[in-house]
């Protein structure tokens, strides 16, 4: 039983963000250590999750030009919401 606990110091720092993932517009709120490159999507399991950045053109751009534009609007206007 004990190889199931974690020693939430091999995990610090840590942060909380709003992350969407690139391939299929699934959003969510994750906490993961500071420098994670990308999460796993735990809706397509592809490891593109990403910090919802609304005020990087680039990022905007990125995410916008994927399938499924509705979500992906959903997804601007949930992050307007939160003030990202």
């Amino acid at each position: 039983m004990t190889e199931n606990i974690i020693q939430l110091s091999d995990h610090r720092p840590h942060d909380a963000q709003y992350v969407a993932c690139m391939n299929c517009a699934h959003d969510w709120v994750a906490v993961f250590p500071i420098n994670t490159p990308a999460l796993q999507c735990p809706k397509c399991g592809e490891m593109q999750g990403e910090e919802v950045n609304t005020s990087d053109p680039v990022w905007f751009n990125r995410f916008m030009s994927g399938p499924d534009t509705d979500k992906r609007t959903l997804v601007m206007i949930n992050a307007g919401r939160q003030g990202k």
